[in-house]
């Protein structure tokens, strides 16, 4: 089995405002390299900037396709759960969501969530934890204007499935 370098340990995450200092620290210390060596050993600069220049290639080659890939596969899984509510044209829903299928397929990450209700229960379709039918029946009874509907993954396939009243 192959482990694509992914983020998917720590969950979608990116510090775009890093990347500009990274990138100024990093040239600068290369920089710094290369006047070492010209003054130390007498090196040439372009010796000194091969291996950062080689291992740029490599990353863009061999890392960045990978990268992009999971990044790929990671918003494909995240956006499944809300595609399949859009595409079955859900209005004035509440959803019990076992699962959204992120543990359960490639790459497999638990840092996906449904989404949180607005705090005055408004938004076109609820998702909520399934609890049991016990406790998701008491919730249907408090909206009782609202179509209750059960999303979880059965045979390798994300499933929306009406739940009756």
């Amino acid at each position: 089995m192959t482990t694509v370098p992914s983020i998917n340990v720590v969950g979608p995450v990116h510090y775009a405002e890093l990347i500009a200092p990274l990138v100024l620290v990093s040239a600068s210390g290369i920089e710094e390299l290369a006047q070492w060596v010209r003054t130390r050993l007498s090196a040439s600069a372009a010796r000194v900037l091969a291996l950062p220049i080689a291992a740029t290639l490599c990353a863009l080659v061999l890392y960045v396709p990978l990268y992009v890939g999971s990044l790929s596969a990671m918003a494909t899984v995240a956006r499944a759960p809300y595609d399949l509510v859009r595409t079955a044209r859900l209005d004035h829903a509440v959803v019990f969501v076992r699962s959204i299928g992120a543990l359960d397929f490639p790459p497999r990450s638990w840092a996906y969530y449904p989404r949180n209700p607005s705090p005055g229960l408004h938004d076109r379709v609820l998702y909520v934890r399934d609890l049991g039918e016990e406790r998701n029946r008491g919730l249907i009874r408090f909206l009782p204007d609202r179509t209750p509907y059960w999303m979880g993954v059965q045979n390798d396939q994300l499933v929306l499935v009406p739940l009756a009243r």
